[in-house]
């Protein structure tokens, strides 16, 4: 619809491995064990949070009630001078290993948040989407440092949506629900990310304080060819719905699977049909494209 030579992510960076190998082209990387290799990825990791090295890209979210983009979620991205455009599966492990995922999650949170106060100051209202590891979760300056990041960019709360993953709360659920309750005193919002490929997901919608659930990319794929996968999506919808909860699809390829998703009331999404993350400077005309083809396509629905 949109972007359709976009539609599927494009790596463009080596793997872990190979990224460790151009530390230490000449020894055998074993990348599981804390070897010379891990040791010089710390030491790049480290100088890539000094040096500001970590690029926050942005995916729009689009509401299909309004046709608009309302809302963006913030995806880091790690520009090695070396190498060049690193996406996260190929460092995030390394650095929730090594203990420096928390510094890589506030350099987000607080680029992300100026940014969008930036855009709101020119007249454009959206809403960000921070995704948090569990190490950062479990800080116990972690309500801190998110009033910080809204103090000093001067962001109102209701405009930053945190997102949690179920593995996250696995564990110690009174201190989880104790600091989502502090969080949400904030102001702020909170999502279930990837819902569904966890382990006790009907529980946790229940249990704990969530703004919003965001089905996870494998119920949305091939809806078409899937009946099954149709039917799982209708009822987590359905049970979404009766929560009084805000649903989002993440993974959206294909047309027919915005339209199956907006005949059975799921009117938030987003993926590669409308837009990849696109850095800071691009997105401001992303989001004109995508407003405009898509009041285009809604229009043409009508006429249909």
């Amino acid at each position: 619809m949109l972007y359709p030579s976009q539609r599927k992510p494009v790596r463009e960076t080596p793997n872990l491995a190979l990224l460790a190998s151009s530390f230490a082209p000449h020894q055998e990387v074993k990348i599981n064990t804390l070897t010379q290799d891990y040791y010089q990825i710390k030491k790049d990791l480290l100088r890539a949070i000094a040096h500001n090295e970590f690029e926050v890209y942005y995916q729009p979210q689009v509401c299909t009630k309004t046709q608009t983009v309302t809302s963006v979620e913030a995806l880091v991205r790690w520009r090695k001078p070396e190498i060049g455009l690193i996406f996260p599966q190929d460092f995030i492990p390394v650095a929730e290993d090594l203990g420096l995922i928390s510094q890589i999650d506030e350099l987000v949170l607080n680029k992300a948040c100026h940014y969008i106060k930036g855009l709101q100051k020119t007249g454009l209202y959206l809403s960000i989407a921070v995704n948090l590891s569990a190490e950062t979760f479990y800080q116990p300056t972690l309500v801190k440092t998110i009033k910080s990041a809204l103090e000093n960019s001067q962001l109102e709360p209701e405009y930053l949506e945190l997102e949690l993953t179920e593995t996250m709360i696995l564990n110690n659920s009174q201190q989880v629900l104790k600091t989502m309750k502090e969080l949400k005193l904030l102001g702020i919002k909170l999502s279930l990310d990837d819902f569904g490929t966890g382990y006790s997901g009907l529980l946790y919608l229940q249990q704990f304080p969530w703004d919003t659930v965001k089905i996870d990319r494998y119920f949305i794929h091939d809806l078409s060819k899937f009946a099954k996968n149709r039917v799982i999506l209708n009822a987590i919808i359905s049970l979404a719905r009766n929560l009084d909860l805000d649903i989002v699809a993440e993974g959206i390829e294909e047309e027919c699977d915005l339209h199956f998703l907006i005949n059975n009331n799921c009117h938030r999404s987003q993926g590669y049909l409308f837009s990849p993350p696109v850095i800071a400077d691009n997105l401001i005309e992303t989001i004109h494209k995508i407003n405009y083809q898509l009041a285009s396509f809604f229009h043409t629905k009508v006429a249909a």
